[in-house]
């Protein structure tokens, strides 16, 4: 049966808000294989983590979740990571990362599994950032291409993460021009374009090879790129708590909704960016990113009360 590799970060979230500290499981990789999972898609999580109590917490945390962690890999010389995040009143975020490197830095090649026709990967581009998981990044996204996999790249850029700021934005390129499906933020699209608006950056991506490019755009919704049309898909306006993890959501969810198509028509790419958007939209309404992921139940409750308007 066909599933979805994540290829991504598994980490303790460490949420500071005034004098209150929450830990909560986290991590790109392990976001979108929960919410994979929640939505009804096997998924099966490839990572790095440590011998350590966090990484036995985020383990059992997975398997309850129904991920499959029988390719997660064990540093024997470096922790599993955790991330301090800092909320601002508009529920924006800082980052701060305590381990450096972590365990999810040194994934290597050896730890890839073999993929299989029909199946799905994708990668977060915070395995990017540092040069043993860049490479195996690069080698899964070629055996996943050898046996006809469907390959789909979020950019997740983390500037300050990066060993080498020069490779930023041409190894993110090279990662989303190899990819089925491509997508990046509204600030993403800008510095990968090094364009000063979005109409200009829509240009330089519309010549991209990838099948889709998906540009999120927040409350604003989502710009859907598919061969020469446009769609720009509105979004839902929410009260903001903690925008950590609606990404994760959002390519999970549009993942969820494509997989078991056959053909990506207008129609149906139309309304998986909108299923994509709710998504993302319950998931900023909460603190902490996993425990905020929706079923499919919810979602569609969500989309029945609030109203989305498509326009070409």
């Amino acid at each position: 049966m066909p599933r979805c590799w994540v290829m991504g970060d598994a980490a303790i979230d460490v949420i500071e808000e005034g004098d209150s500290r929450l830990e909560l499981p986290g991590g790109t990789g392990a976001n979108i294989s929960v919410a994979l999972s929640r939505l009804g898609v096997e998924s099966a999580l490839i990572t790095k983590i440590g011998k350590d109590p966090q990484a036995a917490y985020l383990a059992e945390m997975l398997e309850r979740e129904n991920v499959d962690t029988q390719h997660m890999a064990y540093s024997e010389h470096h922790r599993t990571g955790i991330v301090r995040i800092s909320l601002s009143d508009s529920g924006e975020r800082t980052f701060i990362f305590i381990e450096e490197p972590s365990a999810d830095s040194y994934l290597d090649r050896l730890d890839i599994p073999g993929f299989e026709q029909g199946d799905w990967l994708c990668i977060s581009g915070f395995m990017l950032s540092q040069r043993a998981s860049r490479e195996a990044t690069f080698f899964a996204i070629e055996q996943a291409k050898a046996v006809g996999a469907t390959v789909c790249v979020d950019a997740n850029m983390r500037i300050d993460r990066w060993d080498d700021r020069s490779l930023l934005v041409p190894k993110t390129l090279e990662t989303l021009r190899t990819a089925d499906i491509a997508k990046m933020s509204e600030d993403e699209l800008l510095l990968l374009t090094d364009a000063d608006s979005v109409e200009k950056g829509i240009e330089h991506v519309r010549q991209w090879p990838a099948r889709i490019k998906v540009i999120t755009r927040a409350e604003k919704g989502a710009i859907l790129l598919n061969g020469q049309d446009e769609f720009h898909v509105r979004g839902y306006s929410v009260p903001v708590v903690d925008m950590t993890g609606a990404g994760d959501a959002f390519i999970a969810a549009l993942v969820s909704k494509l997989m078991p198509l056959e053909s990506w028509p207008d129609a149906q790419l139309i309304d998986a960016i909108e299923f994509s958007n709710a998504c993302g939209a319950l998931v900023v309404g909460q603190k902490g990113a996993m425990s905020a992921l929706p079923d499919v139940a919810t979602v569609n409750s969500f989309k029945a009360g609030n109203e989305s308007v498509c326009r070409h």
